[in-house]
């Protein structure tokens, strides 16, 4: 280290109220003057304390976004309860809609379209925090990467059909309103980062489902931010 300047462990907190809910953060590590993006940071999130912890370093801070979801619509909030143990799992809302992305690989096997025992007990969880809701319809969307199949799917266009036609049987046998949920399948078309790493292919891999209500809910999302 740079003489006068130590390196020893930093924990850093932020406690928020109930009516805000954290939705995503971000850890930085200080070299010299700049605090620079640390991705490999060591979070721990118990439900509305967000804590990092830093061990030989200068300096730590980070950013956290939150929602105030005070207004926000009640399936909206009964989802987040419900899911919020996931961590896997993220959440999101707009005006009407609330929108749920679930990793494929922790849903579905390689090349398979049949929901694995976690990726099952997910959608109950999600099924027994709108079973008893007023909404309009449930779209629930099939996403992979670009990377071309081999086996009993001639393309990842049926391949992604499937997986969400699997998720939406599933989600009826527990009870949902079959007139209210559809499933379609958009292979690579829609990618949510460019297919050049593992780690970017695997966020296109990805379950999404999106609950359109029938009440509007106002969305207040803000970064904040924690340093020493």
């Amino acid at each position: 280290a740079p003489a006068g300047c130590s390196r020893d462990e930093i924990i850093i907190s932020a406690v928020l109220p109930k009516k805000f809910k954290i939705s995503g953060y971000e850890a930085y590590e200080k070299r010299g003057e700049e605090y620079e993006h640390n991705k490999d940071a060591n979070f721990k999130l118990i439900d509305n304390t967000l804590t990092l912890y830093a061990k030989d370093v200068q300096g730590a801070a980070f950013k956290l976004w939150i929602q105030d979801i005070s207004s926000a619509s009640s399936i909206y909030r009964d989802v987040s309860d419900s899911l919020e143990q996931f961590s896997e799992i993220s959440i999101s809302q707009t005006e009407t809609e609330t929108k749920i992305m679930m990793p494929m690989d922790n849903v579905f096997d390689s090349g398979k379209a049949s929901a694995k025992p976690l990726g099952k007990k997910w959608l109950k969880a999600l099924v027994d925090a709108i079973s008893d809701k007023n909404f309009k319809e449930i779209r629930v969307e099939g996403h992979t990467d670009n990377t071309p199949i081999k086996g009993i799917y001639p393309s990842n266009w049926e391949l992604s059909t499937a997986r969400a036609s699997d998720a939406v049987r599933f989600m009826i046998a527990q009870g949902l309103d079959s007139s209210k949920i559809a499933a379609v399948g958009y292979a690579d078309t829609r990618p949510v980062a460019d297919n050049n790493s593992k780690e970017n292919k695997a966020k296109n891999r990805r379950i999404e489902i999106t609950i359109v209500g029938n009440a509007a809910a106002e969305e207040n999302e803000k970064p904040v931010a924690a340093a020493q």
